[in-house]
Protein backbone atom coordinates (compact mmCIF):
# COMPACT_ATOMS: atom_id res chain seq x y z
CA UNK A 1 0.00 0.00 0.00
CA UNK A 2 1.34 3.58 -0.98
CA UNK A 3 -0.04 6.98 0.28
CA UNK A 4 2.27 9.87 0.05
CA UNK A 5 1.60 11.49 3.08
CA UNK A 6 1.53 9.03 6.43
CA UNK A 7 0.60 10.35 9.86
CA UNK A 8 1.34 8.15 13.23
CA UNK A 9 -0.91 8.47 15.72
CA UNK A 10 -4.05 9.94 15.82
CA UNK A 11 -4.29 12.20 18.83
CA UNK A 12 -5.00 15.92 18.72
CA UNK A 13 -1.68 16.56 17.14
CA UNK A 14 -2.56 14.31 14.46
CA UNK A 15 -5.93 15.39 14.02
CA UNK A 16 -4.00 18.65 14.22
CA UNK A 17 -1.40 18.37 11.26
CA UNK A 18 -4.23 16.04 8.98
CA UNK A 19 -6.85 19.67 9.08
CA UNK A 20 -4.24 21.80 8.25
CA UNK A 21 -2.85 19.33 5.47
CA UNK A 22 -6.33 19.07 3.62
CA UNK A 23 -6.81 22.50 3.27
CA UNK A 24 -4.10 22.58 0.79
CA UNK A 25 -5.55 19.68 -0.74
CA UNK A 26 -3.73 17.02 0.69
CA UNK A 27 -4.96 13.92 1.78
CA UNK A 28 -2.95 12.74 4.10
CA UNK A 29 -3.27 8.52 5.94
CA UNK A 30 -3.58 8.67 9.48
CA UNK A 31 -2.74 5.24 11.44
CA UNK A 32 -3.98 4.89 15.52
CA UNK A 33 -3.94 1.93 17.23
CA UNK A 34 -6.80 2.28 18.90
CA UNK A 35 -10.73 2.66 17.80
CA UNK A 36 -10.86 6.22 18.42
CA UNK A 37 -9.60 9.83 17.59
CA UNK A 38 -8.18 12.10 20.16
CA UNK A 39 -5.84 10.29 22.58
CA UNK A 40 -5.55 11.94 25.84
CA UNK A 41 -8.24 14.60 24.61
CA UNK A 42 -10.91 11.53 24.26
CA UNK A 43 -14.20 11.23 26.33
CA UNK A 44 -16.42 8.59 28.02
CA UNK A 45 -19.98 8.14 26.88
CA UNK A 46 -21.57 7.86 30.28
CA UNK A 47 -25.79 7.82 29.62
CA UNK A 48 -26.50 10.80 27.07
CA UNK A 49 -23.51 12.57 27.87
CA UNK A 50 -19.46 12.76 27.44
CA UNK A 51 -16.98 13.53 30.05
CA UNK A 52 -13.57 13.52 29.09
CA UNK A 53 -11.01 10.71 30.29
CA UNK A 54 -8.66 13.28 31.51
CA UNK A 55 -9.46 16.56 33.25
CA UNK A 56 -8.68 19.94 30.59
CA UNK A 57 -10.06 23.44 30.77
CA UNK A 58 -9.08 26.46 28.05
CA UNK A 59 -6.68 29.31 29.30
CA UNK A 60 -7.57 32.60 27.74
CA UNK A 61 -4.31 32.52 25.48
CA UNK A 62 -5.58 29.47 24.02
CA UNK A 63 -6.02 31.72 20.69
CA UNK A 64 -5.73 28.61 18.14
CA UNK A 65 -8.44 26.48 19.93
CA UNK A 66 -10.59 29.89 19.52
CA UNK A 67 -10.00 30.03 16.06
CA UNK A 68 -10.54 26.23 15.08
CA UNK A 69 -13.62 25.66 17.44
CA UNK A 70 -14.80 29.15 15.09
CA UNK A 71 -13.97 27.43 11.92
CA UNK A 72 -15.72 24.58 13.21
CA UNK A 73 -18.66 26.41 14.23
CA UNK A 74 -18.85 25.38 18.01
CA UNK A 75 -17.51 28.67 19.45
CA UNK A 76 -20.89 29.19 21.22
CA UNK A 77 -19.88 26.28 23.18
CA UNK A 78 -16.86 27.89 25.22
CA UNK A 79 -17.84 29.14 28.54
CA UNK A 80 -15.96 31.27 30.84
CA UNK A 81 -16.25 30.59 34.66
CA UNK A 82 -13.93 32.08 37.71
CA UNK A 83 -12.84 28.97 39.36
CA UNK A 84 -11.53 28.04 43.11
CA UNK A 85 -8.48 26.41 44.06
CA UNK A 86 -7.83 24.21 47.48
CA UNK A 87 -5.00 22.85 49.01
CA UNK A 88 -5.07 19.94 51.43
CA UNK A 89 -2.52 20.12 53.56
CA UNK A 90 -2.38 17.81 57.31
CA UNK A 91 -5.76 16.58 56.50
CA UNK A 92 -7.14 19.88 55.81
CA UNK A 93 -8.49 21.56 53.33
CA UNK A 94 -7.91 25.35 52.77
CA UNK A 95 -8.72 27.90 50.09
CA UNK A 96 -6.13 29.04 48.10
CA UNK A 97 -7.71 31.42 45.27
CA UNK A 98 -7.51 34.96 46.62
CA UNK A 99 -5.04 37.06 48.58
CA UNK A 100 -7.46 36.87 51.40
CA UNK A 101 -7.10 33.27 51.17
CA UNK A 102 -3.59 33.39 50.99
CA UNK A 103 -3.29 35.73 53.99
CA UNK A 104 -5.44 32.92 56.13
CA UNK A 105 -3.18 29.89 54.93
CA UNK A 106 -2.08 28.72 58.63
CA UNK A 107 0.63 25.74 56.94
CA UNK A 108 3.40 29.08 55.94
CA UNK A 109 4.01 31.97 58.11
CA UNK A 110 2.62 35.26 57.68
CA UNK A 111 5.83 36.85 55.97
CA UNK A 112 5.58 33.56 53.05
CA UNK A 113 2.39 33.98 52.32
CA UNK A 114 3.43 37.69 51.96
CA UNK A 115 6.67 36.71 49.79
CA UNK A 116 4.27 34.00 47.79
CA UNK A 117 2.04 36.31 46.63
CA UNK A 118 4.33 38.95 45.47
CA UNK A 119 6.27 36.99 43.80
CA UNK A 120 3.49 35.26 41.87
CA UNK A 121 2.68 38.85 40.72
CA UNK A 122 6.53 39.06 39.41
CA UNK A 123 5.54 35.99 37.44
CA UNK A 124 2.26 37.06 35.88
CA UNK A 125 3.94 40.48 34.40
CA UNK A 126 7.51 39.53 33.71
CA UNK A 127 8.83 36.80 31.43
CA UNK A 128 12.11 35.29 32.39
CA UNK A 129 12.17 31.91 31.94
CA UNK A 130 14.76 31.91 28.82
CA UNK A 131 17.98 31.28 30.51
CA UNK A 132 16.09 28.58 33.07
CA UNK A 133 16.68 25.59 31.60
CA UNK A 134 19.33 24.56 32.91
CA UNK A 135 18.63 25.70 36.12
CA UNK A 136 17.36 23.05 39.39
CA UNK A 137 13.66 23.66 39.93
CA UNK A 138 14.52 22.77 42.93
CA UNK A 139 17.28 25.43 43.42
CA UNK A 140 15.57 28.29 41.49
CA UNK A 141 12.34 27.86 43.78
CA UNK A 142 13.94 27.87 47.34
CA UNK A 143 16.21 31.27 46.29
CA UNK A 144 12.59 32.75 44.78
CA UNK A 145 10.06 31.58 47.21
CA UNK A 146 12.26 30.55 50.28
CA UNK A 147 13.00 27.23 51.62
CA UNK A 148 9.94 27.11 53.73
CA UNK A 149 7.61 27.73 50.88
CA UNK A 150 9.46 25.78 48.42
CA UNK A 151 8.60 22.76 51.19
CA UNK A 152 5.09 23.27 51.97
CA UNK A 153 3.76 23.74 48.11
CA UNK A 154 6.08 23.55 45.63
CA UNK A 155 8.09 19.72 46.68
CA UNK A 156 4.93 17.91 46.55
CA UNK A 157 3.99 19.34 43.50
CA UNK A 158 7.17 18.58 41.98
CA UNK A 159 7.07 15.18 43.15
CA UNK A 160 4.26 14.21 41.43
CA UNK A 161 5.05 15.86 38.54
CA UNK A 162 8.97 14.36 37.79
CA UNK A 163 9.31 10.87 38.00
CA UNK A 164 13.07 11.22 38.80
CA UNK A 165 15.31 13.37 41.31
CA UNK A 166 13.37 16.42 41.54
CA UNK A 167 16.87 18.21 41.50
CA UNK A 168 16.46 17.31 37.69
CA UNK A 169 13.80 18.88 37.11
CA UNK A 170 13.88 21.97 35.20
CA UNK A 171 13.32 25.32 35.99
CA UNK A 172 12.16 26.74 32.89
CA UNK A 173 8.99 24.42 33.00
CA UNK A 174 8.10 24.67 36.35
CA UNK A 175 8.16 28.59 35.43
CA UNK A 176 6.13 28.30 32.18
CA UNK A 177 3.42 26.77 34.56
CA UNK A 178 3.69 29.28 36.88
CA UNK A 179 3.13 31.74 34.69
CA UNK A 180 0.04 30.33 32.80
CA UNK A 181 -1.86 29.97 36.04
CA UNK A 182 -0.60 33.47 36.93
CA UNK A 183 -1.92 34.73 34.01
CA UNK A 184 -5.40 33.10 33.90
CA UNK A 185 -6.11 35.37 36.94
CA UNK A 186 -7.63 38.73 37.51
CA UNK A 187 -5.89 41.46 37.86
CA UNK A 188 -6.26 41.77 41.35
CA UNK A 189 -5.22 37.96 41.91
CA UNK A 190 -8.54 37.27 43.42
CA UNK A 191 -9.56 34.54 41.16
CA UNK A 192 -8.39 32.64 38.01
CA UNK A 193 -10.53 32.41 34.66
CA UNK A 194 -10.66 28.97 33.01
CA UNK A 195 -12.83 28.21 29.88
CA UNK A 196 -14.16 24.81 28.88
CA UNK A 197 -16.25 23.72 26.07
CA UNK A 198 -19.47 22.04 26.83
CA UNK A 199 -19.21 18.04 26.39
CA UNK A 200 -15.51 18.68 26.15
CA UNK A 201 -13.09 18.09 23.40
CA UNK A 202 -15.21 15.73 21.87
CA UNK A 203 -16.65 18.58 20.20
CA UNK A 204 -13.32 19.70 18.69
CA UNK A 205 -12.26 15.82 17.84
CA UNK A 206 -15.61 15.48 16.19
CA UNK A 207 -15.31 18.82 14.00
CA UNK A 208 -11.71 17.79 12.79
CA UNK A 209 -12.85 14.11 12.33
CA UNK A 210 -15.56 15.15 10.05
CA UNK A 211 -13.48 17.93 7.95
CA UNK A 212 -10.97 15.59 7.57
CA UNK A 213 -12.59 12.02 6.95
CA UNK A 214 -13.81 12.97 2.80
CA UNK A 215 -9.95 13.51 2.17
CA UNK A 216 -7.73 11.25 4.34
CA UNK A 217 -7.64 8.11 5.05
CA UNK A 218 -8.35 7.36 8.61
CA UNK A 219 -6.86 3.64 9.80
CA UNK A 220 -8.04 2.98 13.24
CA UNK A 221 -7.48 -0.44 15.01
CA UNK A 222 -4.27 -0.25 12.95
CA UNK A 223 -0.65 -1.02 15.35
CA UNK A 224 2.37 0.65 14.29
CA UNK A 225 4.95 -2.34 14.42
CA UNK A 226 7.57 -0.83 12.57
CA UNK A 227 8.92 2.48 11.00
CA UNK A 228 12.33 2.46 8.72
CA UNK A 229 13.28 5.84 7.64
CA UNK A 230 14.78 6.70 4.08
CA UNK A 231 15.20 9.67 2.36
CA UNK A 232 13.20 8.50 -0.58
CA UNK A 233 10.68 8.05 2.07
CA UNK A 234 9.61 5.67 4.96
CA UNK A 235 8.34 1.81 5.33
CA UNK A 236 6.04 1.35 7.93
CA UNK A 237 4.72 -1.93 8.96
CA UNK A 238 1.13 -2.36 10.74
CA UNK A 239 -1.38 -5.31 12.34
CA UNK A 240 -4.67 -4.85 11.20
CA UNK A 241 -7.33 -6.80 11.57
CA UNK A 242 -5.13 -9.36 12.39
CA UNK A 243 -3.11 -9.49 9.90
CA UNK A 244 0.46 -7.44 8.58
CA UNK A 245 0.29 -4.94 6.32
CA UNK A 246 3.17 -2.69 4.78
CA UNK A 247 2.68 1.05 4.10
CA UNK A 248 5.26 3.34 1.55
CA UNK A 249 5.04 6.79 2.03
CA UNK A 250 6.99 10.03 0.44
CA UNK A 251 6.37 11.79 3.17
CA UNK A 252 5.56 11.47 7.46
CA UNK A 253 4.74 12.65 10.46
CA UNK A 254 5.26 11.22 14.12
CA UNK A 255 2.73 12.15 16.84
CA UNK A 256 3.57 9.32 18.72
CA UNK A 257 5.45 9.74 21.99
CA UNK A 258 9.02 9.72 21.57
CA UNK A 259 10.11 6.67 24.18
CA UNK A 260 7.27 4.46 22.47
CA UNK A 261 8.52 5.71 18.66
CA UNK A 262 12.23 4.67 19.46
CA UNK A 263 11.10 1.06 20.52
CA UNK A 264 9.66 0.80 16.84
CA UNK A 265 12.27 3.39 14.52
CA UNK A 266 14.74 1.46 12.03
CA UNK A 267 17.08 3.28 10.12
CA UNK A 268 17.17 6.61 11.69
CA UNK A 269 20.83 8.54 11.80
CA UNK A 270 22.45 7.94 14.76
CA UNK A 271 22.35 11.23 16.05
CA UNK A 272 18.73 11.60 16.03
CA UNK A 273 18.24 8.60 17.69
CA UNK A 274 20.54 9.61 20.58
CA UNK A 275 18.20 12.95 20.90
CA UNK A 276 15.05 10.96 20.58
CA UNK A 277 15.99 8.31 23.50
CA UNK A 278 16.98 10.65 26.12
CA UNK A 279 13.43 11.83 26.37
CA UNK A 280 11.12 9.98 28.33
CA UNK A 281 7.65 10.26 29.38
CA UNK A 282 5.78 10.19 32.73
CA UNK A 283 2.67 7.23 32.85
CA UNK A 284 -0.88 9.05 34.79
CA UNK A 285 -3.91 7.47 35.94
CA UNK A 286 -6.80 9.18 36.21
CA UNK A 287 -10.07 7.98 37.50
CA UNK A 288 -12.96 9.70 36.65
CA UNK A 289 -15.91 9.46 39.58
CA UNK A 290 -20.03 9.90 39.05
CA UNK A 291 -21.09 10.98 42.46
CA UNK A 292 -24.92 11.91 43.73
CA UNK A 293 -23.86 15.22 45.44
CA UNK A 294 -20.73 17.48 45.85
CA UNK A 295 -17.56 17.42 47.91
CA UNK A 296 -16.51 21.09 48.18
CA UNK A 297 -16.36 24.28 47.00
CA UNK A 298 -13.33 23.91 44.99
CA UNK A 299 -12.28 23.49 41.02
CA UNK A 300 -8.64 22.36 41.48
CA UNK A 301 -7.03 20.71 44.67
CA UNK A 302 -3.58 20.34 45.37
CA UNK A 303 -2.90 17.35 47.71
CA UNK A 304 0.06 17.83 50.40
CA UNK A 305 -0.97 14.82 52.84
CA UNK A 306 0.86 11.95 53.50
CA UNK A 307 -1.33 8.67 52.95
CA UNK A 308 -3.53 9.65 50.45
CA UNK A 309 -3.24 7.33 47.27
CA UNK A 310 -3.89 10.57 44.86
CA UNK A 311 -2.17 13.57 43.90
CA UNK A 312 -4.67 15.82 43.34
CA UNK A 313 -8.14 16.21 42.68
CA UNK A 314 -10.40 18.20 40.44
CA UNK A 315 -14.64 18.64 41.27
CA UNK A 316 -15.41 19.55 37.57
CA UNK A 317 -18.82 19.72 38.04
CA UNK A 318 -17.69 23.22 40.80
CA UNK A 319 -16.61 24.22 37.07
CA UNK A 320 -18.72 23.05 34.48
CA UNK A 321 -22.51 22.83 36.63
CA UNK A 322 -23.98 19.28 37.11
CA UNK A 323 -27.10 20.14 34.81
CA UNK A 324 -24.66 18.85 31.50
CA UNK A 325 -23.66 15.66 33.26
CA UNK A 326 -27.44 14.48 34.45
CA UNK A 327 -27.39 16.09 37.43
CA UNK A 328 -24.25 13.84 38.50
CA UNK A 329 -21.49 15.34 40.72
CA UNK A 330 -17.70 15.04 38.37
CA UNK A 331 -14.49 14.40 40.19
CA UNK A 332 -11.61 13.52 39.15
CA UNK A 333 -8.59 11.71 40.70
CA UNK A 334 -5.29 11.48 39.25
CA UNK A 335 -1.46 10.26 39.82
CA UNK A 336 1.46 11.18 37.61
CA UNK A 337 4.04 8.02 38.35
CA UNK A 338 5.99 5.47 36.44
CA UNK A 339 5.82 2.27 35.03
CA UNK A 340 7.76 0.50 37.48
CA UNK A 341 5.03 1.31 40.14
CA UNK A 342 3.28 -0.49 42.42
CA UNK A 343 0.58 1.69 41.57
CA UNK A 344 1.02 1.24 38.11
CA UNK A 345 0.74 -2.39 38.05
CA UNK A 346 -2.45 -2.73 40.25
CA UNK A 347 -5.93 -4.01 38.87
CA UNK A 348 -8.80 -1.95 38.04
CA UNK A 349 -10.62 -2.94 40.92
CA UNK A 350 -7.43 -2.30 43.41
CA UNK A 351 -7.17 1.36 42.11
CA UNK A 352 -11.08 1.56 42.59
CA UNK A 353 -10.81 0.64 46.06
CA UNK A 354 -7.69 2.34 46.84
CA UNK A 355 -8.79 5.96 45.57
CA UNK A 356 -12.52 5.53 47.13
CA UNK A 357 -11.11 4.46 50.16
CA UNK A 358 -9.11 7.63 49.91
CA UNK A 359 -11.71 9.72 48.90
CA UNK A 360 -13.85 8.83 51.90
CA UNK A 361 -10.84 10.18 54.12
CA UNK A 362 -10.93 13.42 52.36
CA UNK A 363 -14.44 13.80 52.76
CA UNK A 364 -16.50 12.07 55.41
CA UNK A 365 -19.72 12.54 54.76
CA UNK A 366 -19.69 10.33 51.07
CA UNK A 367 -19.78 6.60 51.27
CA UNK A 368 -20.38 3.94 48.67
CA UNK A 369 -23.65 4.54 48.49
CA UNK A 370 -22.99 8.17 47.02
CA UNK A 371 -21.07 6.36 43.62
CA UNK A 372 -22.83 6.54 41.09
CA UNK A 373 -20.15 5.31 38.79
CA UNK A 374 -16.47 4.96 38.29
CA UNK A 375 -14.27 4.72 34.88
CA UNK A 376 -10.16 4.24 34.69
CA UNK A 377 -7.85 5.27 32.43
CA UNK A 378 -4.07 4.60 32.25
CA UNK A 379 -1.56 6.49 30.03
CA UNK A 380 2.17 5.18 29.92
CA UNK A 381 3.41 8.14 27.84
CA UNK A 382 1.01 10.88 29.49
CA UNK A 383 3.72 13.44 29.42
CA UNK A 384 7.48 14.29 28.62
CA UNK A 385 9.53 14.18 31.77
CA UNK A 386 11.09 18.08 31.85
CA UNK A 387 14.31 17.78 33.42
CA UNK A 388 17.11 20.67 33.04
CA UNK A 389 18.95 20.64 30.00
CA UNK A 390 15.79 19.64 28.05
CA UNK A 391 15.50 22.74 25.74
CA UNK A 392 18.90 21.35 24.19
CA UNK A 393 17.79 18.23 24.10
CA UNK A 394 14.48 19.04 22.26
CA UNK A 395 16.23 21.47 19.46
CA UNK A 396 18.47 18.01 18.28
CA UNK A 397 15.45 16.64 17.42
CA UNK A 398 15.08 17.95 14.34
CA UNK A 399 12.60 17.38 11.28
CA UNK A 400 14.65 14.86 8.72
CA UNK A 401 14.27 14.82 5.39
CA UNK A 402 10.76 14.12 4.41
CA UNK A 403 10.38 13.20 7.91
CA UNK A 404 8.71 15.41 10.60
CA UNK A 405 7.82 15.51 14.45
CA UNK A 406 4.85 16.84 16.60
CA UNK A 407 3.48 16.25 20.03
CA UNK A 408 3.99 17.19 23.46
CA UNK A 409 7.70 17.23 23.63
CA UNK A 410 8.02 20.11 21.53
CA UNK A 411 5.51 22.53 23.83
CA UNK A 412 8.63 23.19 26.53
CA UNK A 413 8.40 25.20 28.56
CA UNK A 414 5.04 26.06 28.02
CA UNK A 415 1.99 24.62 29.45
CA UNK A 416 1.18 21.12 28.17
CA UNK A 417 -2.20 21.79 27.17
CA UNK A 418 -4.28 20.62 24.28
CA UNK A 419 -3.82 24.63 22.59
CA UNK A 420 -0.31 24.40 22.03
CA UNK A 421 -0.30 20.30 21.41
CA UNK A 422 -2.26 21.08 18.23
CA UNK A 423 0.08 23.93 17.54
CA UNK A 424 3.30 20.97 17.35
CA UNK A 425 0.70 19.31 14.64
CA UNK A 426 0.24 22.45 12.87
CA UNK A 427 3.39 23.49 12.62
CA UNK A 428 4.47 20.00 11.39
CA UNK A 429 2.40 20.22 8.57
CA UNK A 430 3.30 23.74 7.57
CA UNK A 431 7.24 22.13 7.53
CA UNK A 432 5.91 19.60 5.00
CA UNK A 433 4.39 21.14 3.00
CA UNK A 434 7.37 24.05 2.72
CA UNK A 435 9.40 20.65 1.87
CA UNK A 436 7.36 19.14 -0.63
CA UNK A 437 7.18 22.40 -2.38
CA UNK A 438 11.03 23.03 -2.61
CA UNK A 439 12.34 22.60 -5.59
Amino acid sequence: MKNEIVILGGGIASLGASYRLIKDDMNPMVIEKSSGMGGLASSYEIGNFHIERFYHHLFPTDSIIFNLAKELGIKNRIIWKKTKMGFYCKNNLYGFTSPLDLLLFKPLKFADRIRFGMEMLKIAVFNEHTHLDNVSARKWLIRTFGRNIYEKIFEPMLKIKFAMSIDDASAAFVYGRLRARAKSRSRSMASERLGYMIGGYDGIIDGLRNKIKDKAVLMTDSEILEVEYGKAGSKIKIRRNGKIEDIEARYVINTLPLEAFAKIAKNFPKGAMRAIKKIKYQAVICATIGLKKGLSGYYWINISSEGLPFHGMIEHTNFIPGRYYGGNSIVYLFNYTDAESILWKMKEGEIKKLYLDGLFRMFPKINEGDVLWFRLSKERYATPIFLRGYEQRMKRIKNLHNFFFAGSFKIYPYSRNINNVIKTGFDAAEELLKAKSAP
